[in-house]
């Protein structure tokens, strides 16, 4: 399909999974990884690099050239059932450092990273996928903990933003 459309001289396609690793894995004969918070509790960010270059070089062997990863969430609301281990900390730094580092890694191999779940899913309360969530936080509270990583990976030159549906 990528061949034949350029061929006719259109842009390329976006070719898109969502290959977060951990529990959020589409591609079930792909390497998954330890998951999120797993690979931040490492201590090492260089682990969230290679698990992203991993992931994009097995998106690349099928032509999938855009990851709705990494998730930028900060699971600051220990009751919220959908973000949980996804998110790579309750620290909005950390999130920031890990996310950052797997999108280079996507990176690293021509994927485009897709950041996710904006203005921020971590707080919220309820499942989004049956209902409403709701965030009490505010302005202020949410420029200074859920922006922070979608900033950050805003300045590490993220292809795509995912929005939330909150």
């Amino acid at each position: 399909m990528q061949t034949s459309n350029s061929e006719g001289g259109g842009l390329p396609m976006f070719i898109a999974v969502d290959q977060e690793g951990g529990n959020v894995t589409r591609l079930h004969f792909a390497t998954s990884g330890p998951g999120n918070m797993s690979i931040a509790a490492t201590g090492d960010p260089e682990n969230a690099r290679t698990m992203g270059r991993i992931t994009g070089e097995e998106l690349a062997l099928l032509n999938i050239n855009t990851d709705f990863a990494p998730v930028l969430d900060v699971n600051d609301n220990a009751a919220n059932p959908v973000i949980g281990v996804r998110s790579f900390s309750d620290d909005a730094y950390l999130v920031a450092e890990y996310g950052c580092a797997f999108m280079e890694g996507l990176h690293e191999t021509g994927t485009i990273a897709t950041v996710k779940h904006f203005p921020g899913h971590g707080a919220v309360s309820g499942n989004t996928h049956s209902g409403s969530g709701i965030s009490e936080k505010t302005p202020d509270e949410w420029r200074a903990v859920d922006f922070l990583p979608f900033a950050a990976g805003i300045r590490a030159d993220a292809e795509m933003i995912m929005v939330s549906h909150q």
